[in-house]
């Protein structure tokens, strides 16, 4: 949904600004200024079709290459975070219904006991691997994450108020277009990073739903250990601070405080 929906807005805000000058001009046979999809400076006038469709070809491509580089790391950080989520829970799965290694409850069957305790061995070194794999994601995004959270304030603020100033149904659908993909951009993440955070968490619960006070002493304190870690959430970070929905919020709320102090601004230079 969320790359269909920005895909439509990036081809909308490409071709619109061509269809509405081929329209005006070839059709209804105005003196319309060829419109780009950003404003421009060249050391050479666009005034025919042939330099206009060129520079306009430039444009998109420039713009898409941008568009590509911000989406593609966005889609990567959420199929990731989506499989690391999965793996929590299935590690979650396999230890509620795990069996207590006991020597007295299985009549001292050796072999079975190993294999047994071989079983919480193994799911621990998984559990450690998801971990592990947690703070490979934070140390390669968290950076990206920062800067995403960082910028998305200003952009959406200043998206904002270019809605409130622009004149024409097709300006408004663009830039109302850019400015619900970047809160779907920062939603996204925001949710990843909790799903994550209610992943990890439910090991916890999982571990004490698990019948283990039935176990000897080395199950009960592997489980013990398992419990304690559980109680310190995986989570994305942003320069070591947590990411959760409320952090989304907080974005909401500082983007309202700009926008309503830049608005003030706004309305006090129109009067």
């Amino acid at each position: 949904v969320f790359k269909g929906f920005t895909g439509s807005i990036c081809v909308i805000f490409l071709m619109l600004p061509l269809l509405q000058t081929i329209f005006k001009r070839l059709i209804l046979k105005k003196d319309f200024e060829m419109s780009m999809p950003f404003d421009y400076v060249y050391p050479f006038k666009v005034d025919t079709w042939g330099i206009f469709l060129v520079a306009y070809f430039v444009q998109i491509i420039a713009i898409l290459i941008i568009v590509l580089a911000y989406l593609g790391t966005d889609l990567l950080l959420i199929v990731l975070c989506s499989f690391v989520s999965t793996l929590f829970k299935i590690l979650g799965h396999d230890l509620l219904h795990m069996k207590p290694t006991n020597k007295k409850r299985i009549d001292n069957n050796t072999v079975e006991y190993d294999q047994t305790e071989k079983i919480l061995d193994d799911w621990v070194q998984r559990h450690q691997r998801a971990i592990s794999l947690i703070s490979e994601l934070n140390k390669i995004f968290d950076r990206v994450t920062f800067v995403n959270l960082l910028f998305a304030t200003l952009s959406i603020c200043f998206y904002a108020l270019s809605c409130k100033a622009a004149t024409g149904t097709e300006e408004i659908m663009t830039k109302g277009g850019a400015l619900i993909s970047i809160l779907l951009v920062v939603l996204l993440t925001c949710y990843c990073s909790e799903m994550l955070n209610s992943a990890s968490a439910a090991i916890g619960d999982a571990a004490l739903e698990n019948p283990w006070l039935d176990g000897d002493k080395s199950y009960i304190t592997k489980m013990c250990i398992i419990l304690m870690r559980s109680q310190k959430p995986c989570s994305l970070t942003s320069y070591y601070a947590p990411i959760s929905l409320k952090t989304f919020t907080k974005v909401l709320s500082s983007t309202w405080s700009y926008f309503s102090l830049v608005n003030t601004f706004y309305d006090a230079s129109d009067n």
